[in-house]
């Protein structure tokens, strides 16, 4: 449990130019993950541990027909080119095994190790975030302070050990969440203290990150939870976070926040291939992502219903925009990325999947109390800010994000048998 807790948050990329797009983005716990699942399945072909109980009914029939969605485009893909691209294979084909993998043990740590070791992993997950994120952003902050003027930036944005600031931004959303949740439903996971802090800095911690979604998700989360929590004292989650922002925009004023953004941009408009952007969006970022919807739905609309397999859109990129390296870019949008390579089916099928699993565990956390309760409410919260996140960015397999839902969606046996919840025959 420890183990998984720290790994999950710590990811690279391997083999960057031998057809991957910007390398193989592996996670740490995805070495262990299949010996993981072999003794956990024979431990349950043994009958030495127990399946999963699932609150969301049919979970299991649900997770096989997303399976099938990212199966059927998976073949599409090869039809429309003729061959498996190494992106398709490994970073969705085996990321989606990885993925569903998580889920399912993260439903049996839920099921079988009581709500003792389930409070273990959540207290490890979030205070070994704490300390990457109290770190790094500290780094980032003397680093803006004392940097020269365009110098080029080596902790901005600050990233964590995820490898990427948006994916770094969203674990932020979802351990404010679990942190949140819990202190305020009075089943704390971490000292009072080190939770103040949290909220006065993750503010400034988002600032370093530097993504926009995340900047304005936080104050929105802040109010949620201080609404969803009005009868148990928000009043110091509102000051804390208004004191972050105080904070946040104090640093961004009167730092040499401007220069480290001046060279990202630069850099960005550099690799873009020194395109003249002037009456154009500022950032270029935006550019590109910007670029790429066009064409996604250009593409989108080749294919309406089956999208155009995945894997297919990076080959047209790479096809038709070789001059222009930049250019080159997965759909960073989920929904966006389902609609085009896996149709209007698979985006319907993935959405009503989340909306489902959301109506589902609004149920259970009114039928429940205590660390069960505050427990799910923190991964509604989680799966809200995802919902925003997806619109500007892919997160789809995002490894913690799986694991965190498979222990929120499985119930212990003896809330299982409080809600009359039935496991899956067998």
């Amino acid at each position: 449990v420890t183990f998984f807790a720290i790994a999950i948050q710590i990811q690279a990329s391997f083999f960057s130019g031998e057809g991957f797009l910007f390398g193989l983005r592996l996670n740490l716990a995805d070495a262990i993950i299949p010996f993981a699942g072999i003794s956990i399945l024979y431990s349950l072909l043994t009958k030495k541990s127990l399946w999963p109980h699932w609150i969301v009914p049919k979970m299991d029939l649900l997770l096989v027909i997303l399976t099938l969605v990212i199966g059927c485009a998976f073949l599409n893909g090869y039809f429309t080119l003729g061959h498996f691209t190494n992106w398709a294979i490994f970073n969705r084909g085996v990321g989606w095994i990885c993925v569903v993998s998580y889920c399912a043990l993260g439903a049996w740590i839920s099921t079988n190790c009581g709500t003792s070791t389930k409070k273990l992993f959540l207290k490890i997950f979030a205070l070994f975030f704490l300390a990457t994120a109290f770190v790094f952003t500290f780094l980032a902050f003397y680093e803006e302070r004392f940097m020269a003027a365009h110098a080029e930036p080596w902790i901005y944005p600050v990233s964590g050990f995820m490898g990427n600031r948006n994916a770094f931004a969203f674990l932020t959303l979802a351990v404010y969440a679990l942190i949140t949740s819990h202190e305020l439903g009075g089943t704390r996971l971490i000292p009072r203290k080190i939770t103040l802090v949290f909220w006065m800095l993750a503010s400034t911690i988002m600032l370093y990150n530097g993504s926009r979604a995340g900047i304005c998700i936080l104050p929105v989360l802040s109010l949620m939870f201080a609404i969803v929590y009005r009868k148990n004292n928000s009043k110091t989650l509102v000051i804390c976070a208004l004191l972050g922002v105080a904070l946040a925009g104090g640093i961004y004023k009167t730092a040499n926040m401007q220069g480290v953004h001046s060279f990202a941009y630069l850099e960005q408009n550099q690799r873009l291939g020194h395109q003249n952007f002037e009456g154009q969006l500022p950032h270029a970022g935006d550019i590109q992502r910007n670029n790429i919807m066009k064409d996604a739905l250009a593409l989108w609309k080749t294919s309406p219903i089956t999208g155009i397999g995945i894997g297919s859109f990076l080959e047209h990129q790479k096809e038709n925009f070789a001059h222009i390296p930049a250019r080159i870019n997965i759909i960073d949008s989920t929904p966006l990325w389902l609609l085009t390579e896996t149709g209007i089916i698979g985006l319907v099928v993935f959405a009503g999947f989340y909306i489902f699993t959301f109506i589902s565990l609004c149920r259970y956390a009114s039928a429940n109390k205590g660390f069960e309760k505050n427990a799910t409410i923190s991964i509604l919260f989680i799966i809200i800010a995802m919902a925003v996140m997806v619109l500007v960015h892919e997160l789809l397999f995002t490894r913690f994000l799986w694991l965190l839902l498979g222990i929120h969606l499985a119930a212990q046996n003896s809330a299982a048998k409080a809600l009359n919840l039935r496991p899956n025959a067998r």
